[in-house]
C-alpha cells in the first residue's frame, strides 16, 4: 500500500496546501469548547510537541470539524478535519481531507506591529498528520509537510489525506466503534528564506490555481522554445486596455516569465479562455489545451495576415489510404496534424507505436472493401503514412482506454521507453534521411484517470549536454537525465512480464507506480540552433514592453493597496443614543453610526480611551460591550453575552475564527465593516454584572401618525422568567398608557421586513426571546380598531398616496411589499405620467382606483383599462391585452420587467438604510440573468387607456371590444399590401387603442374616432384586418369595406381565408393609402 499520489491509498507528501477557499463549506463543528484549552498532551523538547483528537461519530459527520485548541510556543494549534473530503462544495469525496490549523498567537499583545514588515504574525513549523491504527501494532496512516503559518495563510495539509473506504477497512482498524483517531506531530523551525527559482536556475514558476499544473507544463514547454515566443510576442495589441483576448495574456504571461518578478500568475490567461474559478479547479487535457491554444493564434494570424509560425514549427503531413490488391484502385485522404497519438497499450518503446501507426492492415473475407466502379467488394490494403514530420514533434502518448468491464476510463500506466534522440528516417515517405530528433521536453503525469498531478522536464538547449530542469509548478529546479527520462517510462505491463532481474524497471525501487510520461516534445536534430535559439530581453518589442510594464506597475500598486487593508478593520460603533434617533426597522440606521478604521493591532483598550475622548463614552468603568452577530434573517443583534476584555485585548481577536483575516483569492478588499460593537453604559442603579437567566431586549414602539414610524423606548436586561406585561409595566410607568391595551411584536426580519407575534403574559423563556438582542415592538391595542371608512392621511410624504397605515403589520406589509409604478396614458400616448406607490399584493380593482384618484377629475375605475408596458410601442404580448384579477405583482411580471427592486420610495426614516430589495423575492422566477438586468428604475412602468366602455364589458350580441392600432409607414406593407411576415426593425406601432363597437355600427366608425384623437397630416382612408399568430408575426387577411359591421368582416374572413387557433388577435389597421 505504499503506491503514489491521487489513485492511492498513501499519496506522497509533496501536494500538501491550505484549504481551497471556494471549496469550503462555512459551516462547521468545533469540538469542545472555546474557553477550554486542554495542554498539549506530550512535549519532546522546548520546540517540539503533539496531540490527539478523537473524532466520534465519524461516518455520520458532514461537515467540517476543528479539535480543541492546544497552546505551544506562544501560539494556538488545531486540527481541521473534513471527514467527507473537501472536494468541493456539496461534494463528497473520495478522500478525506485533514489540515493544522494556526489560528495565531495565545496573546495579541505579543504580537509587533505588521506594518514594521507588512505580513502581520507568522510561525513556521514542519508536522506529521496520522490516523492511528487501533489494534496492537498497527501502522498509522501518516503524512508530512512543512508551511510558514500566517494571518493570510493559518491552515496547510492534505485534501486528500488518504482513502475514505481505507478508513473502514476492517483489517487496519483505523475506525473502531465509528471513532477514527488522528494525532499531530509539531517542531517548531525558525523562518527559512524561501525558495527563488530565478535567482537559482534563471526560470521562473507558475502559480497553480487549483488544478492547473497541466496547463503550467505545457505554457513553459511553449516558452522555451525561442522561435514561438518572437511569434508570440510581434502579434498585434488589442486596442482596449481589459481586453480578455488570448493572444495578448499569452504574451503577458510569457513577459513575465522572461522579465518578471518572481512567481508568474496565470489567471488572466485562464480568464480569456472564458474560464471560472470552477473551471480552474478542473484539471482538463494538454492536447485539449494545445489546440486551444494554436487554434486561436492561428485565427489572429490569418487575420493580421502574417506569416503562420503555428504551422511553419509544429505542422506535418500524412495521409490515410486504402489501395485495393487485385484492381486498380487507390484512394488517399491528404491531412496535416499538429501532434501525433501514439499508442502505448502493447508497445515497449516509441519505435513499436510509430511502427502501429504505420502498420498496413488488409481488408479481405467478410471485410473487403467495396470500391467505386466496381460490383464486387476487393480485397485491399489500409492504413496511415507519414509524408512529412515538422520541426517540432509533439507526440500525445495514448494513456487512458476505456475499461469495458469497470465500464470506465482507466490509465495505463506500463513501462514505455523513449530516447533521448530518435531517428524517425524509415517512417517517412520519401525521407531525405534527416528525420532525426533530439528529446525536448517530458510532460508527466502522476496519479489515475480522475485526476493527478501534471509537471514538465525540459531541455531548453540539447546541444548544452544533459542539463535538464524540472518544472513542478512555482517550483524549478535543476534535474538529471535519469529524471526527466528511465523515471517516467512507467511500470508493469508486457514489459514488466518480459523483463529479468536486472531490468531497470525491476532494480529501481523508485520508480513511482502511477508516474509516466504523457506529452513528449522532440526537436528536429539540423533545427535546433534555430528553434531553441536564445532569446534576449531586448528583442521584447517596445510597445508591448511599454504597456505590459505600465499595467504591472498600476498592478503593483493595488496589490499594495490590497495588502495594507489587510492591516486594517472597520469597527462600527453603537451607543443607546444611535438607537433613539432612528425611526425605522433594525438595531440602527447603519449609515449613520460611527465607523472607525483602525489597525487589527490596536488594543482594545486604546478604542475605548479615543471614544471617550470624541466624548462617544463617558465612564469606561460602566461599560458593557457587546459584539453585534448577524442571525439567519440578515439582520444584527446583540450576542448572548458581554465580551470579557482586558487591557492586553487587540481588536483582532474580535473577528469570529479569523475568517475575515482571510481572503479568498477571488478578492483581497477588506469587508465594509468587521465587526460591530454596542457600547451600553449601565447607570450607577444597575447592576454591571449580567446574570445567567438574564436577557437584553429592546423595545420600540409603532407611532401610525402623521407619518407611520418606530420610536426607540428603552432596553431591559431581565429574568427570562418575567412576561412582557411585566417588562412593559416598569417600562411606560412613566406614561399615560393602559398596559392591557398593548399588544407586542418581535422584529423578525430587517431586510426582508417581517414580525412575529408575541403574548404579554407568556414568560418570556416560553415565547422564544431567551435569545439576547431581541427587539419589541409596542402598539397601543386602540390603533388595532378599523373603521369601515378610513381617513386618508393626507400629510405630506404619506405613504402609499396617503392610505391608512395604522398597525404594526400594515407597516411591515408597507415595508416590504411597496412599489412605485408609472403610468402612462396609451391613447393618444404621453410621455409622461403619474407616478403612484402601491403594494405588490394590490389586486387590480384598487390599482385602477388608485389610478383614478391620482388623475383627479373623478375619473371613474371602471372606465380606466390596464396593460403591460410593451404594448405601447410594439406588438402586443400574446394572450389577453388588458390586465384583469390580477395582482399588481402579477401585472409587472407580465409586463417583463428584468429587474423589480424596491427603490427608496420615500424619504421616511422607516425606510432601512442601504436596502435595494426586490419586491417579490425570489428573482429566479423571473428567468432572468443578472448581467441581462437593466439599471434600476426608481419605478416601474405600467399603461392605461380611458376607454368609453366599462373595463368588465365582454363580447355581446350587441356589441364587440376591438383592438385598433395605427402605423403612418405605408412602405412596410409593399405594393400588394401582403408583405408577411413583417421585419421587427420595419414595425412601427405609433398608437393603439381599443372602442366598442355595436353590431349593428358600420366600420366608418373607427376611422372617425381615430381622426378626432390623432388629427392625423393625412385623410385616413382605409382599413385592413390583421391577425398575429404564433410567433408574433403579422399577417394582412383582408381589406375592410367601410360599409361593413364587424360581425360581417369576421364571418367573411373565417368563411373564405380562416383564421384558425394559431391567430391570436384580430386588429384593425388605419392607413393612409
Amino acid at each position: 500500500m505504499d503506491e503514489g499520489r491521487d489513485g492511492s491509498l498513501f499519496p506522497t507528501a509533496d501536494d500538501a496546501k491550505g484549504v481551497p477557499e471556494e471549496h469550503v463549506d462555512e459551516s462547521e463543528e468545533e469540538l469542545g469548547p472555546a474557553s477550554t484549552v486542554p495542554p498539549a498532551e506530550e512535549q519532546k523538547d522546548e520546540n517540539s510537541f503533539s496531540f490527539t483528537f478523537e473524532v466520534t461519530e465519524f461516518s455520520t459527520r458532514e461537515k467540517k470539524l476543528y479539535s480543541p485548541e492546544h497552546h505551544f510556543g506562544g501560539y494556538r494549534w488545531r486540527l481541521l478535519v473534513f471527514p467527507a473530503g473537501n472536494g468541493g462544495v456539496g461534494d463528497r469525496s473520495e478522500h478525506f481531507s485533514v489540515y493544522l490549523d494556526c489560528p495565531g498567537p495565545v496573546n495579541e499583545a505579543d504580537v509587533e506591529d505588521p506594518l514594521n514588515d507588512g505580513q502581520g504574525w507568522s510561525r513556521n513549523a514542519s508536522f506529521k498528520l496520522r490516523v492511528l491504527s487501533q489494534k496492537p501494532g498497527g501502522k498509522p496512516c501518516e503524512r508530512e509537510s512543512k508551511h510558514q503559518f500566517s494571518e493570510r495563510d493559518c491552515d496547510w495539509g492534505f485534501q486528500d489525506f488518504a482513502l475514505i473506504k481505507l478508513l473502514y477497512d476492517p483489517k487496519e482498524c483505523f475506525r473502531v466503534n465509528d471513532t477514527v483517531v488522528l494525532q499531530v506531530s509539531v517542531t517548531l523551525q525558525d523562518a527559512q528564506p524561501q525558495y527563488d527559482s530565478r535567482k537559482t536556475t534563471g526560470f521562473a514558476g507558475l502559480k497553480n490555481q487549483g488544478a492547473t499544473c497541466y496547463m503550467n507544463s505545457l505554457l513553459q514547454t511553449l516558452y522555451t522554445i525561442g522561435t514561438f515566443r518572437r511569434g508570440v510576442y510581434q502579434m498585434s495589441l488589442p486596442e482596449d486596455v481589459n481586453s480578455t483576448n488570448i493572444t495578448y495574456a499569452l504574451q503577458r504571461v510569457f513577459y513575465d516569465l522572461q522579465k518578471g518578478q518572481g512567481v508568474v500568475r496565470t489567471k488572466k490567461l485562464t480568464r480569456s479562455f472564458g474560464w471560472d474559478t470552477v473551471d480552474a479547479f478542473t484539471q482538463h487535457d494538454v492536447q485539449e489545451l494545445n489546440r486551444l491554444l494554436t487554434n486561436h493564434l492561428e485565427e489572429t494570424l490569418k487575420k493580421e495576415k502574417k506569416e503562420n509560425y503555428i504551422t511553419k514549427l509544429f505542422e506535418g503531413k500524412q495521409c490515410n489510404y486504402i489501395e485495393c490488391v487485385n484492381v486498380p484502385y487507390k484512394s488517399e485522404n491528404h491531412q496535416t496534424f499538429l501532434d501525433l497519438q501514439l499508442t502505448v497499450k502493447g508497445c515497449k518503446n516509441i519505435y513499436e507505436s510509430f511502427d502501429k501507426f504505420t502498420e498496413v492492415e488488409m481488408l479481405d473475407g467478410e471485410n473487403k472493401y467495396k470500391a467505386d466502379g466496381y460490383d464486387e467488394p476487393q480485397d485491399a490494403r489500409m492504413g496511415y503514412k507519414i509524408l512529412a514530420l515538422p520541426p517540432v514533434l509533439q507526440l500525445h502518448l495514448i494513456r487512458i482506454e476505456f475499461d469495458p468491464y469497470r465500464g470506465m476510463g482507466v490509465k495505463i500506466n506500463d513501462w514505455y521507453e523513449f530516447g533521448n534522440e530518435i531517428d524517425l528516417t524509415k517512417y517517412v515517405e520519401k525521407s531525405d534521411g534527416n528525420d532525426v530528433y533530439v528529446l525536448h521536453s517530458v510532460l508527466v503525469h502522476s496519479g489515475d484517470v480522475n485526476g493527478g498531478h501534471y509537471y514538465a522536464f525540459i531541455r531548453p538547449n540539447p546541444e548544452d549536454g544533459e542539463k535538464w530542469y524540472k518544472f513542478d509548478d512555482e517550483i524549478v529546479t535543476e534535474a538529471k537525465p535519469k529524471q526527466a527520462l528511465d523515471d517516467n517510462f512507467g511500470y508493469g505491463g508486457e514489459a514488466m512480464a518480459d523483463a529479468d532481474n536486472n531490468h531497470p524497471m525491476v532494480t529501481n525501487n523508485n520508480i513511482k507506480k502511477c508516474t509516466s510520461a504523457y506529452w513528449l516534445q522532440y526537436i528536429r536534430k539540423d533545427h535546433v540552433n534555430t528553434i531553441l535559439e536564445p532569446f534576449s530581453d531586448e528583442e521584447v518589442p517596445e510597445v508591448l514592453e511599454k504597456r505590459l510594464v505600465h499595467e504591472n506597475e498600476e498592478e503593483e500598486l493595488r496589490r499594495k493597496d490590497r495588502a495594507e487593508q489587510l492591516l486594517y478593520m472597520s469597527i462600527a460603533i453603537v451607543t443607546e443614543s444611535d438607537m433613539r434617533s432612528h425611526q425605522g426597522v433594525d438595531f440602527v440606521a447603519w449609515n449613520k453610526v460611527k465607523k472607525m478604521r483602525v489597525k487589527k493591532v490596536m488594543l482594545l483598550s486604546k478604542l475605548l480611551e479615543l471614544l471617550k475622548a470624541e466624548q462617544v463614552l463617558k465612564d469606561l468603568s460602566r461599560l458593557r460591550i457587546w459584539k453585534l452577530r448577524m442571525t439567519e434573517n440578515r439582520t444584527y443583534k446583540v450576542g448572548v453575552e458581554p465580551l470579557e476584555w482586558a487591557d492586553n485585548i487587540r481588536l483582532s481577536s474580535l473577528i469570529k475564527d479569523y475568517d475575515d483575516l482571510r481572503f479568498t483569492p477571488k478578492t483581497y478588499a477588506a469587508p465594509d465593516t468587521h465587526v460591530r460593537l454596542f457600547l451600553e453604559e449601565v447607570p450607577e442603579e444597575e447592576p454591571l454584572e449580567k446574570e445567567d437567566d438574564e436577557v437584553l431586549l429592546f423595545f420600540k414602539k409603532f407611532v401610525p401618525k402623521p407619518l407611520p414610524h418606530l420610536e426607540f423606548v428603552g432596553k431591559v436586561l431581565v429574568n427570562a422568567s418575567k412576561s412582557l406585561t411585566e417588562v412593559a409595566a416598569d417600562l411606560f410607568k412613566d406614561e399615560m398608557v393602559s398596559i392591557e391595551n398593548l399588544s407586542f411584536h418581535e422584529e423578525v426580519s430587517a431586510s426582508e421586513p417581517d414580525v412575529q407575534r408575541l403574548y404579554g403574559t407568556t414568560p418570556l423563556e416560553r415565547c422564544n426571546l431567551t435569545s439576547t438582542g431581541g427587539i419589541v415592538i409596542v402598539e397601543a391595542v386602540s390603533s388595532l380598531i378599523r373603521e369601515e371608512e378610513t381617513e386618508r392621511n393626507l400629510n405630506p410624504g404619506a405613504p402609499l398616496n396617503g392610505r391608512p397605515i395604522e398597525t404594526v403589520i400594515d407597516y411591515f406589509d408597507y415595508l416590504r411589499m411597496r412599489v412605485k409604478v408609472k403610468f402612462i396614458r396609451r391613447f393618444p400616448l404621453e410621455d409622461d405620467g403619474i407616478v403612484l406607490e402601491l403594494l405588490s399584493n394590490d389586486e387590480d380593482e384598487l390599482v385602477r382606483k388608485e389610478l383614478a384618484r391620482g388623475l383627479g377629475e373623478r375619473r371613474d375605475p371602471d372606465y380606466i383599462k390596464l396593460y403591460d408596458s410593451a404594448s405601447g410601442k410594439s406588438l402586443p404580448s400574446l394572450g389577453d391585452f388588458a390586465f384583469r384579477s390580477m395582482t399588481l405583482k402579477e401585472m409587472l411580471i407580465k409586463a417583463d420587467h428584468a429587474s423589480l427592486h424596491k427603490g427608496d420610495a420615500l424619504d421616511l426614516p422607516s425606510v432601512p438604510e442601504s436596502k435595494v430589495m426586490s419586491i417579490f423575492g425570489n428573482q429566479d422566477a423571473l428567468k432572468t440573468k443578472s448581467t441581462d438586468r437593466k439599471p434600476v428604475k426608481d419605478y416601474q412602468i405600467l399603461y392605461y387607456e380611458l376607454t368609453d366602455y366599462p373595463v368588465e364589458s365582454t363580447l355581446t350580441s350587441d356589441g364587440y371590444i376591438v383592438e385598433v392600432m395605427w402605423s403612418p409607414d405605408r412602405r412596410l406593407w409593399g405594393a400588394n399590401g401582403n408583405q408577411s411576415p413583417i421585419p421587427d426593425e420595419l414595425w412601427k406601432i405609433e398608437q393603439f387603442t381599443s372602442m366598442k363597437l355595436d353590431a349593428d355600427t358600420k366600420m366608418k366608425t373607427v376611422l372617425d374616432r381615430m381622426h378626432a384623437v390623432l388629427k392625423p397630416p393625412a385623410k385616413l382612408t382605409s382599413l385592413r384586418l390583421l391577425a398575429i399568430e404564433a410567433k408574433k408575426e403579422i399577417r394582412v387577411l383582408s381589406q375592410i369595406a367601410l360599409e361593413e359591421t364587424y360581425p360581417d368582416v369576421l364571418e367573411r374572413v373565417e368563411r373564405n381565408r380562416g383564421i384558425g387557433d394559431s391567430h391570436i388577435q384580430v386588429l384593425v389597421e388605419p392607413s393612409t393609402d
